[in-house]
Parts: structure tokens; sequence; C-alpha cells
């Protein structure tokens, strides 16, 4: 019983092989066989553009293909995101920038896209880090409070 369990288990496996090797026989493509669209959602000259232009810069020698730089200002940052969510397709040749903002709008007023669902982030080049928060319990402090515990922290 034993040995026929393991003969068709292995009849199992080797047929499983048999069928991926079709799969595992295609030559990969090498990414990236065109120009990388970088959509910087700032004006040309102002800090940011000017540093994704240095960024676009080294990945097209590390890369062997253009990084081509396209600033797409307004909307307070949005108008990069809102181009890159709703005209390109998800191939990894348009990639983008997008700053804090680009979070806090679509809950401020109607927006073409989301920004937790709509992108895949690939890096975190910079900037700060900011939080809103609350209490789970609200502590109301009161000048005796904080007088009575002077020195105790």
């Amino acid at each position: 019983m034993m040995r026929r369990l393991l003969c068709w288990a292995t009849a199992v496996a080797a047929s499983l092989i048999v069928l991926n090797l079709p799969a595992q026989a295609q030559v990969p493509t090498s990414f990236p066989s065109k120009p990388i669209t970088l959509i910087v959602p700032f004006q040309a000259g102002v800090s940011a553009d000017l540093l994704f232009r240095g960024i676009a810069d080294s990945a097209s020698k590390h890369l062997g293909q253009p990084v081509i730089v396209d600033n797409k200002p307004g909307g307070s940052a949005t108008l990069g995101p809102a181009t890159i969510a709703n005209t390109t397709k998800p191939d990894g040749y348009t990639i983008g920038q997008i700053t804090i903002t680009a979070f806090r709008v679509p809950y401020m007023q109607k927006a073409t896209f989301d920004p937790v669902k709509d992108f895949t982030y690939i890096i975190h080049l910079g900037g700060y880090t900011s939080s809103i928060w609350v209490a789970t319990r609200w502590v109301q402090w009161s000048r005796p409070t904080v007088h009575s515990n002077r020195g105790r922290t």
C-alpha cells in the first residue's frame, strides 16, 4: 500500500514538472525595453524637480534606457498622481512622485484616485513623516496638576 502511494506521488510530481517545463523555457524580456516616464507633480526648476531630474539621469545610466521627466504641476501636487492613476498602464514604464498631499486631498474633496489602492510604492526617497493622532482617553490637564507633578518626569 505504501509503495503504491509512493509511486502515485512520484508520477504526479513528474507530470507537474513536465507540464511546467514550457513555462520555464520562455526567455524573459529584459526590463526596461523602452524609455521610462517619471511624472513629477511640481513646476520645472523647483528643488523637487531638480532632485528627480538627478535621479532620472542616474537611473538612465544604470538602466540603459532614458528616464524622461514629465512635469505635471497643479492641484496641490495631486495632478501627477491623478494622471498616473487614470491614464497609464501598470507596466512599470510610467512612474511618479507622490507627496503627503495626495493622501490628504481625497479625504477632503472628490478625487479621481485612491492613493492606497491605485499605486504600488517602490521606494521612499525622502521627506518627513507626519501623523495625526488622538489619545484614546482624553485627559484634562489643569494648572494645579502640572505644578504638583513638577520634577517627577
